[in-house]
């Protein structure tokens, strides 16, 4: 028989006896050990088919599975691996295999937190950075109330500050930085292209479907200050919502310009206003309205209303014929006073 505080032959200290497939009573510790002065239990293995639950420590050197519940007010460890339905510790759990439950509640983490290891190796939180709105399904990096499915907040209004980068696989081909106000490219030497599906998708700058800058995905056309519901019917078109507008034509050799109005399908007058106009044919002048009003032909220099320099001088209109002026055309005799005519 044994008697409580009575030495046990051949027992070890804090080891547990029971009884072993043998019928023998046994031991075996330091696997199976309780100690009294802290009133804490140590195992290697802890197998349950119901439920654990402990107001101090809950330590196994080797796991611990539990088909219920795992609860504990202080820490639990199990070197070995915990695995369990539900865990439930206002303490620290700690494992340095795998953790596995279909529930883990950590009265520490608040709602919306994106749970991190942190350079101490803890399960940590930083709400402010990353955050996550589970009733909206959106996503806050640099705020906790995103607005949007993906909400990024630098908290700086600095235009060179880059809120988002986004680079290529290798960092040096190219990459999209997204900044206070500003999309740009951040490798210099690499072009920065918005492709909204071409050779068929429309790119449209502006709020809604005004279209301020408008570029027709199937003809590569542009189209400023288009309106909702108008494309440009030309490459590079500038308009008034759609109506009249300028339109620029490159075509069988020529560029063409012309003034016209997309709604009431008509050309619509042209209004040039500057200082002066002057033409230019490859690169030299040969016309100009200067600002007193004066046509100035052959020069840029016009003295009186209509100034013309270098008709051709013949004697009379057989001259003029003979000398391969057509009806129409203007000569001058060379006379005093000097007549200008027209060959008929």
């Amino acid at each position: 028989m044994l008697t409580i505080g009575q030495p046990v032959q051949g027992g070890t200290p804090q080891g547990i006896l029971f009884v072993d497939a043998s019928g023998n009573l046994a031991e075996d510790a330091p696997a199976f050990i309780y100690q009294p002065t802290t009133k804490i239990l140590t195992v290697n293995q802890v197998t349950v088919t119901g439920v654990v639950t402990a107001s101090g420590l809950i330590t196994a050197n080797g796991g611990i599975s539990v088909t219920g519940t795992v609860t504990a007010s202080g820490l639990i460890t199990a070197n070995a691996g915990l695995s369990t339905t539900t865990v439930a510790a206002t303490g620290n759990i700690s494992t340095t295999a795998t953790l596995s439950a279909a529930t883990i509640t950590d009265t520490g983490l608040t709602s919306g937190s994106v749970p991190f290891i942190d350079a101490s190796h803890n399960l940590a939180q930083n709400n402010a950075a990353f955050f996550w709105d589970a009733t909206n399904a959106r996503v806050g990096i640099g705020g906790n109330a995103p607005a949007v499915k993906l909400d990024v907040t630098s908290g700086d209004n600095v235009a060179a500050t880059n809120i988002a980068t986004f680079y290529s696989n290798n960092r040096t081909t190219g990459g999209v930085a997204i900044g206070y106000q500003e999309i740009r490219q951040v490798v210099a030497s690499a072009p920065l292209n918005i492709n909204p599906g071409l050779p068929s998708g429309n790119l449209n700058l502006g709020p809604g479907t005004n279209n301020y800058v408008f570029i027709a995905g199937g003809g590569a056309f542009v189209g400023v200050n288009m309106g909702g519901g108008h494309n440009p019917a030309a490459p590079f078109v500038v308009s008034n919502l759609g109506n009249e507008g300028l339109e620029m034509n490159p075509t069988g050799g020529n560029v063409t310009l012309q003034t016209y109005n997309r709604t009431t399908v008509a050309y619509a007058p042209l209004l040039l206003s500057a200082s002066t106009i002057r033409l230019e044919i490859a690169g030299t002048d040969k016309a100009i309205l200067d600002g007193s009003g004066r046509w100035g032909i052959g020069t840029i220099s016009p003295t009186s209303p209509l100034h013309v320099v270098g008709l051709p001088t013949f004697a009379n209109n057989a001259a003029a014929v003979a000398g391969g002026l057509t009806a129409g055309a203007f000569y001058h005799t060379g006379l005093d006073p000097d007549e200008v005519a027209v060959v008929h």
